[in-house]
C-alpha cells in the first residue's frame, strides 16, 4: 500500500477508508503523503499487524486535523517512522500512547514543522534500537507538552541533533539541546501576492516576536481570506522558503518584498 495515494493533492475525503482489509499489508510508507485538501481520516478499523514500514505515512498532509483510529495502531513489527507526521500544519494534539516503538530506528523529522501541535504523548516509546531522532520535533513551535520526555532526555548515546529546534514554548528541554532561540526584531516587510492569473497590490505588516509572529499570517488572511491555507511559500532572495520559518527566525531583512506564491 506504500503511496498509494501520494500527491493526491485535491483528495478530500476517502469513503470507506476504514473498511480495508489489511491483514497482510508490510508497507504503508507514504499512503497518504502530500494528501494536502485531506482533513480528516478514519482508520479505526486498519489491523497494522504485519506492517514494518510508515515512513512518512502522513507526510505532508498541511490540513489534516484529525486522526481517528491512530492510538489503535498496531506497530510491534515497524522499524521506520521517518517523517511520520512532517508537516502535519493542522494537527493540535497526538495520543500515540499505545505505540509499541521496539524495533523503531528511524524517528528523524518525525513530528517537524506541526506548527499548531501543542500536544504529544509519547509515554510508552521505546528508544532502544534508535539510530536517528534528528529533528524529531524541529520547529513545533507552539509545542508546549511532550508527555514521555524524558525518554528522550535519558537516551544514552545517540546523537540529539536538533530534536527540540524551535520548540520556543516547550518546558524542561535538557541542557544539551541546542535550542533556536528565535529573536525577531520589528521589521516592516512588503507582501505581494502572486498568482497566475491576478496580482495584488502589497502591504505593509509589522511582526515583533516569536509568541506572536503568525498573527502576520493572520493578519493577510484576515485581509484577503481566499488565501488561507494556499500561501506555502514565498520567493526571497531568489530562493523559495517558507514564510512561516523565515519570519520566525528572522531571516526575512527589514523593508525586504516577499511574493507569495498562491498558484
Amino acid at each position: 500500500m506504500e503511496y498509494m495515494f501520494n500527491k493526491c493533492h485535491k483528495l478530500k475525503k476517502i469513503i470507506g477508508i476504514n473498511k480495508l482489509i489489511i491483514n497482510n499489508v508490510l508497507d504503508m510508507s507514504g499512503i497518504f503523503s502530500e494528501c494536502n485538501e485531506l482533513k480528516s481520516l478514519d482508520l479505526s478499523n486498519f489491523n497494522t499487524i504485519n506492517v514494518k514500514n510508515m515512513r512518512g505515512m502522513f507526510n505532508k498532509c498541511h490540513k489534516l486535523k484529525q486522526i481517528i483510529g491512530i492510538n489503535k495502531l498496531i506497530t510491534t513489527y515497524v522499524t521506520n517512522m521517518y517523517g511520520m507526521f512532517n508537516e502535519c500544519n493542522e494537527l493540535k494534539s497526538l495520543d500515540l500512547s499505545n505505540f509499541n516503538t521496539i524495533n523503531v530506528f528511524d524517528f528523524g523529522i518525525m513530528f517537524q514543522e506541526c506548527f499548531e501541535l501543542t500536544y504529544v504523548n509519547i509515554s510508552n516509546f521505546n528508544f532502544q534500537k534508535a539510530k536517528n531522532i534528528k529533528w524529531m520535533f524541529n520547529k513545533c513551535y507552539k509545542l508546549n507538552e511532550i508527555k514521555g520526555i524524558n525518554i528522550i532526555i535519558n537516551i544514552q548515546n545517540l546523537e540529539k541533533t536538533g530534536i527540540f529546534d524551535g520548540c520556543p514554548k516547550l518546558k524542561n528541554i535538557p541542557s544539551y539541546e541546542h535550542r533556536n532561540i528565535m529573536n525577531i526584531i520589528k521589521k516592516q516587510i512588503n507582501i505581494k501576492f502572486i498568482s497566475v492569473d491576478q496580482k495584488i497590490n502589497g502591504y505593509v505588516v509589522t511582526c515583533y516576536n516569536t509568541d506572536n509572529f503568525e498573527n502576520v499570517l493572520e493578519k493577510i488572511y484576515l485581509k484577503y481570506p481566499q488565501y488561507k491555507n494556499k500561501a506555502n511559500c514565498c520567493l526571497y532572495g531568489g530562493a523559495v522558503v517558507n514564510e512561516r520559518v523565515s519570519l520566525a527566525e528572522n531571516k526575512i531583512e527589514d523593508n525586504s518584498t516577499i511574493l507569495i506564491d498562491c498558484s
